[in-house]
């Protein structure tokens, strides 16, 4: 019995060292599968991340060159006919799942009022385009991007303009149908002149007529001793030569010493009038401005400017009269409807300028334009009274009278840089010229009988001898700037496609033509 008991124990002992054994083996293959496990997880965890990476980063890269994509081609819309305008949207898809849209927006978010471009912003466009690009792996995986393009108008082009007009603007002086043209000297007018009446030039001074011969021979004869040229006309006076007085073309062509050439008294152009209500757009397809009518009938110490976001041509709409009192600068161009539609300036330092449009500061190519509208338009008349002093530029035309009242020769009467057409012309004599008749026959005699060491230029020796002034203080000049005059009918817009801007593909559909100002990327929303 001890001796089996002893066997037996001897077993036990020997049995339990295998069975730790065959349990730790297992526990490894466990521990080394959920390893394996583990890793095999992380690694396609790994891979996915980066694969959706990778996606993404080409999902991003193809909205990205969608929305450069979709920039040129909305800029390529604006330059066809069929150009939506500005407010709207343009949809495009530029490849599978990628879909592009852009907005066109008036305006330059860039420019403030304080901005020495701020009269700009109506001619530039601001394109906004987004870029969706969507996964092929699923529909829910997206990308979006946004850039922004500022872009300004070429002016190439203008809308036509009325039977008649050229003739308007091609003459300094321009008498548009037959009336009256009294001229009193002092007065300068450079560039040609058109008249189709009797032309009355230093009439009403109660002089002689060989004091008035030698009055305008004097001032040439300045001119040919380079003292300064101050002689009434300086350029081609086209008039009518059987309405003229007897030594009138002689006076025109051997005293004052310009070219006259015999022209017709027929009207080439038709008055169009001033209408109650207005209404433009610069291009089209553009924004649409309606101009309401202006109760104002005096200005006074005042400044009125376009208005780039309202009215950019600086449009003055008014029924009936507008008197400026003095102190006044207006930039635009004034509209006078109805018959009593007259502007009459009475205070001094009055300016009106007709703005180069568009207001760009760089030079123009050789293709491209500048125009300006009128600076005045009046149904009646325009007068500027005795005690009114005007400057400016631009076109004055008045369907009945302009009128410079008497004043004296010492005052800034009128200067301007441009055109004045209308049917009568009344330029009165300045106070001091307005001598009795006997007075005038004793100073031309005087001048006559000087011995030889007096002055022989009878108008340097006016001035010096009878205080009568030969230097004009009423000037009318032409533009020197290259721009030209324009007629904009409501409802039209100022600039137009240039027929030429198109291509052999699309002929017939010529587009405006835009440059590019800028470029930028557009914060999400």
């Amino acid at each position: 019995m001890p001796v089996a008991s002893q066997c037996r124990q001897v077993d036990t002992r020997k049995g339990t060292p295998s069975a730790h054994r065959q349990g730790a083996a297992v526990l490894v293959v466990f521990l080394l599968t959920g390893l394996a496990v583990a890793y095999a997880y992380a690694a396609l965890r790994i891979q996915t991340i980066q694969h959706a990476i990778i996606r993404n980063v080409l999902l991003e890269s193809t909205a990205r060159q969608g929305a450069v994509t979709g920039l040129f081609l909305a800029l390529k819309q604006m330059h066809h006919s069929w150009w939506t305008g500005v407010d709207t949207t343009y949809s495009a898809t530029i490849n599978e799942g990628v879909q592009v849209t852009a907005s066109y927006l008036q305006g330059d978010p860039n420019l403030t009022s304080t901005d020495p471009r701020w009269q700009e912003y109506p001619y530039r466009i601001r394109i906004e385009v987004t870029a969706q690009a969507t996964s092929p792996s699923s529909a829910a995986v997206r990308c979006q991007k946004r850039l922004g393009m500022v872009v300004r108008l070429v002016p190439r082009q203008v809308n036509p303009t009325p039977s008649g007009w050229s003739e308007l603007i091609s003459h300094t002086l321009c008498q548009w149908r037959a009336g009256i043209c009294q001229l009193q000297t002092p007065f300068r007018v450079e560039g040609p002149v058109r008249l189709r009446e009797k032309l009355d030039i230093a009439n009403t001074i109660d002089w002689s007529t060989s004091a008035r011969w030698d009055w305008c021979w004097s001032l040439r004869s300045l001119y040919w001793q380079g003292q300064g040229d101050f002689r009434p006309f300086m350029d081609t006076v086209y008039l009518p030569f059987s309405r003229q007085q007897s030594g009138t073309v002689a006076l025109l062509t051997q005293a004052i010493g310009v070219t006259a050439i015999d022209t017709g008294v027929s009207a080439v152009y038709s008055w169009a009038s001033v209408p109650r209500t207005f209404r433009y757009s610069l291009f089209p397809k553009g924004k649409v401005y309606d101009i309401p009518l202006d109760e104002r009938d005096a200005l006074q110490s005042s400044q009125i400017l376009p208005d780039p976001m309202t009215n950019p041509l600086g449009i003055f709409l008014r029924v009936g009269g507008l008197e400026l009192l003095g102190e006044v600068r207006l930039e635009g161009t004034i509209l006078l409807a109805e018959s009593q539609g007259s502007l009459r300036v009475k205070g001094p330092n009055n300016q009106l300028v007709a703005p180069v449009l568009p207001p760009y500061p760089e030079i123009p190519s050789a293709d491209e334009v500048r125009v300006r509208l009128p600076a005045v338009i009046a149904q009646h008349s325009v007068v500027v009274e005795s005690d009114g002093q005007l400057s400016g530029s631009g076109l004055i035309l008045a369907q009945n009278d302009f009128t410079i009242a008497k004043a004296s020769q010492d005052s800034p009467i009128f200067s301007w840089q441009g055109n004045v057409a209308a049917t009568n012309f009344r330029i009165a004599p300045r106070t001091q010229w307005e001598l009795p008749d006997k007075v005038w026959t004793q100073l031309y005699t005087s001048f006559r009988m000087q011995s030889g060491l007096g002055d022989q230029i009878f108008s340097r020796w006016l001035e010096a001898n009878a205080g009568l002034k030969f230097r004009p203080k009423i000037l009318i000049r032409p533009l020197a700037d290259g721009s030209s005059h324009h007629w904009l009918t409501s409802g039209q817009s100022v600039f137009v496609p240039h027929p030429n801007d198109t291509t052999p593909m699309e002929t017939g559909n010529a587009g405006l033509r835009w440059e590019v100002i800028r470029v930028r990327a557009v914060p999400s929303p």
